[in-house]
């Protein structure tokens, strides 16, 4: 559990039920637990449509229609507050996301310029194979919040792309996002091919793990939150130079 979110749990009694993973039928969602709360109502993502029927016994449900949340997550957002008449509130709340948004993106490129950016992660489960990010998640945060420009090899119009390590030839980027499990690049870091791009040489790696990036670039609170440490990295980094 992020820390931010536990630290709201916990201030408001919120008990956690379950996860996603696809591992189970139920989509590791604790049906048990959620018949303990008896709640009045259940808000369910289509990830968890397996158990749809199942919690029919339990409470009334409704379903978030969106089933690419982790992309499209102001709809994912905007939903609930149209159902319990919150639409002022989410857009607030947009609007300010916007503003900090544009207010980083200032401040970025005051130090940098127009200079260009890569968002790449190592395969937690396929060794070997690398992500790299147009609209998911982290390079969401980069590339269309904060809007600053991607370098080339970066794709279009889509989450993002799998690659191997010889694709890194086509991104010459100015500076480099790199998540993985460890934060580390590991053996790839000796290949020409690594050594050779820009960022690397100009010393312009900023290092992620994983599991952070997981638990914060997906949320909108936890988005707004990391959105900050991105720019900030980049930010101290310059300075320092």
């Amino acid at each position: 559990m992020p820390e931010y979110l536990q630290e709201y749990f916990t201030k408001n009694n919120v008990d956690t039920v379950g996860n996603y993973s696809g591992a189970t039928s139920s989509g590791d969602i604790n049906l048990e637990k959620i018949a303990e709360l008896n709640p009045d109502l259940t808000i369910m993502n289509i990830r968890h449509e397996k158990v749809y029927e199942q919690l029919k016994s339990i409470s009334p449900r409704v379903m978030l229609s969106d089933d690419m949340g982790f992309v499209n997550w102001k709809g994912c957002f905007q939903q609930p507050g149209e159902w319990f008449g919150k639409e002022e509130i989410v857009d607030n709340w947009l609007e300010n996301y916007d503003a900090k948004a544009t207010e980083l993106a200032a401040k970025v490129k005051e130090v940098v310029g127009d200079e260009t950016f890569a968002v790449i992660k190592a395969n937690s489960v396929y060794f070997g194979s690398y992500y790299v990010y147009r609209t998911g998640g982290p390079g969401e945060l980069i590339f269309e919040a904060m809007n600053l420009p991607p370098s080339g090899g970066i794709p279009k119009d889509v989450w993002g792309e799998v690659v191997d390590a010889e694709y890194f030839s086509r991104i010459d980027a100015d500076h480099i996002f790199f998540f993985s499990d460890d934060g580390k690049v590991g053996d790839r870091m000796n290949s020409p091919t690594w050594q050779s791009l820009k960022a690397v040489k100009n010393e312009n790696i900023y290092y992620g793990v994983n599991n952070v990036q997981y638990d914060m670039a997906y949320t909108p609170n936890g988005k707004l939150i990391y959105m900050e440490k991105m720019a900030n990295a980049i930010i101290n980094h310059a300075n320092v130079e």
